[in-house]
């Protein structure tokens, strides 16, 4: 087991004996859009939105999941694989100069991509992050202050920001 720490956040990585096989992630979060509204998943759409279906035709595809009915829980959750009330994000952000966010101390995929020990990933956030506010401590900056190496979208509260890592 390696142990990884950082100024908030100590983890215990158990490493398999072998490799995984793969090394990619995406991560696709759709707001308002549920089963009904997939052709993957038997919906009937109209015509079919291609590259969604074929994410799902070659990727995992998610039969039995919750979420919950609001933005940023349902974001806070997909991001540390915690339950939203533990990530302290039970409801949305409050816009547009609300000070909370999702907590430095929460380990988000991006940081966990960083523990691999077989691959050098490179994480991006594409879209909507709405974990954070302009007036909260990390500010816009919420996504690379999280871990990821680039951001590019909005806070969720019509901001829109482009940023790499040390920016």
């Amino acid at each position: 087991a390696q142990r990884v720490s950082n100024p908030q956040v100590t983890t215990v990585v158990a490493a398999p004996s072998a490799p995984p096989v793969g090394g990619n992630l995406l991560l696709v979060l759709l707001d308002d859009a549920g089963v009904d509204s997939v052709s993957a998943y038997g919906a009937d759409a109209g015509a079919p939105p291609p590259p969604i279906d074929g994410l799902a035709a070659d990727g995992v595809r998610f039969d039995n999941a919750w979420a919950p009915p609001r933005c940023a829980p349902t974001r806070a959750a997909g991001q540390t694989g915690r339950g939203p009330r533990r990530t302290g994000l039970g409801t949305n952000v409050s816009p547009p100069d609300g000070r909370n966010e999702l907590g430095r101390e929460q380990l988000t995929l991006a940081e966990l991509a960083e523990l691999s020990p077989w691959f050098d990933y490179q994480t991006a956030l594409v879209g909507k992050w709405h974990l954070s506010t302009r007036s909260s401590p990390s500010g816009l900056l919420g996504p690379t202050a999280q871990g990821y190496d680039d951001f590019t979208g909005t806070s969720g509260i019509a901001t829109t920001a482009t940023l790499s890592a040390g920016q």
